[in-house]
């Protein structure tokens, strides 16, 4: 008997494949690669200004850091770059990027701003002193050209659909082992923090002392308001070593998910504020990769329409929240021409997830001629694909069925419809003679 027949290796083989091939939402795929793509270039324009310094200073030799390159720069020759080199690392990055967040020739753009943006943190690290912020983000651009990221949410999936008359797809095996290689990533990244607290200082890290010490050490108000209660610095070593060592839980139980990431988030916000980290929002909105991304802002709206009280409170806090939150730390660290650098493109991808979500199922019965003229109408002029069309006989009126839960029937199913295309102007005059229901 052969090793992949025995009992016990082709559960384990099976599961271990469904771990990182399950099928999963293309729609998915595709807001993540707009995020990661977005968080990149942000990395970008925030590390401009340290990469000119260190290419004029090393050309120049005057005052410059000392060049202490990564292993992996070490491992491959790569030494630093001139101004002009870093010039036009910049400007194939920006554009990169850019157009991997809007799903423009999507794994090429990717599969070039990886490399880039290996390129600009090697430089940062060789010249500097290597943090943990960007290895995760790392990580998670480099195996974005290795899926079908432009498949949805993208720009390319425009020109696809315009070409093919063909529903587009939404699910694949190769969907979410991207999003999954990102989620090791990040629980890699906590659980190695929290056990070298464990490794290097014991259970003394407990004591309450040893994060006074920290804290002490960094002379504000938010950091004395908070090393002045040792009973509170107690709660929070333990806190912080529990969230960081046992975070890779979130792949045995998912439910701990709700746990875990409020206070990994939480971390940061803390010690931000406290010790002046620096807000780490590119390794915090990382752990995004854990969300159900294609169904965050029909839950929100979900909530905010029907379920009312405390939920629809909720969804309008945490909403504008985060979003006040990511427009304060890009706004501080960035010109005000670099928001246009960094939100367009992400304000691209929000627009192309409006649309798909904007797409559906249309069922109509050919045997109506009020039904078939408006089919006919709606076809020729849906050149998005945003609508797929269904002959149902006997179905009586016809029926939309919208990608985000919603729906309609009647003259109402056309007039939707029609706002999803170009026949928008015209939707009353293809709805007549459809009764309301």
């Amino acid at each position: 008997m052969s090793s992949a027949d025995h009992p016990v290796a082709r559960p384990v083989g099976d599961a271990w494949h469904r771990f990182w091939f399950a099928p999963a939402s293309l729609v998915r795929l595709g807001i993540w690669r707009a995020l990661v793509c977005s968080l990149a270039l942000h990395d970008v324009m925030l590390m401009r200004g340290i990469l000119r310094h260190d290419a004029a200073q090393f050309a120049g030799a005057q005052g410059a850091r000392s060049w202490n390159p990564i292993y992996l720069f070490d491992l491959l020759g790569i030494q630093p770059l001139s101004p002009f080199g870093v010039e036009v690392l910049l400007v194939v990055a920006v554009a990169s990027l850019g157009f991997g967040a809007c799903g423009l020739f999507a794994r090429t753009s990717c599969a070039v701003g990886a490399v880039v943006f290996f390129l600009e943190a090697g430089l940062v690290y060789s010249f500097g002193k290597p943090h943990h912020d960007k290895v995760a983000l790392a990580f998670a651009l480099a195996v974005l050209p290795l899926a079908p990221v432009g498949a949805r949410v993208s720009l390319d999936a425009i020109r696809l659909a315009a070409r093919d008359s063909g529903p587009l797809p939404s699910l694949s095996e190769w969907a979410g082992w991207p999003i999954r290689v990102a989620q090791v990533a990040v629980a890699t990244g906590y659980c190695l923090a929290g056990s070298s607290k464990l490794w290097m200082a014991g259970l003394d890290w407990f004591n309450g002392y040893s994060l006074q010490g920290i804290l002490v050490g960094h002379d504000n108000h938010f950091a004395r308001l908070v090393a002045g209660n040792l009973l509170a610095c107690r709660v929070q070593a333990v806190g912080l070593v529990a969230t960081q060592a046992l975070f890779p839980l979130v792949f045995v139980l998912p439910r701990l998910r709700w746990v875990f990431l409020p206070l990994a988030v939480s971390f940061h916000l803390v010690t931000w504020a406290t010790m002046d980290t620096g807000p780490y929002m590119r390794l915090w909105l990382l752990v995004a990769a854990f969300l159900p991304l294609e169904q965050v802002p029909v839950t929100l709206r979900r909530w905010i329409r029907e379920a009312g009280g405390f939920r629809a409170l909720a969804a309008v806090v945490l909403t504008l929240g985060v979003t006040g939150l990511v427009v304060r730390v890009v706004a501080f660290s960035v010109p005000w021409w670099g928001l246009g650098l960094g939100f367009g493109p992400l304000l691209v991808a929000a627009a192309l997830y409006l649309t798909d979500l904007g797409r559906g199922v249309f069922r109509y019965d050919s045997a109506s001629p009020a039904q078939v003229r408006a089919v006919a109408w709606l076809r020729g002029l849906d050149w998005s694909k945003r609508l797929v069309f269904v002959d149902e006989p006997d179905v009586g009126v016809p029926r939309l069925e919208l990608a985000d839960g919603r729906s309609s029937s009647g003259r109402w199913a056309v007039r939707v419809a029609a706002r999803r295309t170009l026949a928008a102007p015209c939707a009353r005059w293809l709805a007549r003679g459809l009764p309301d229901e």
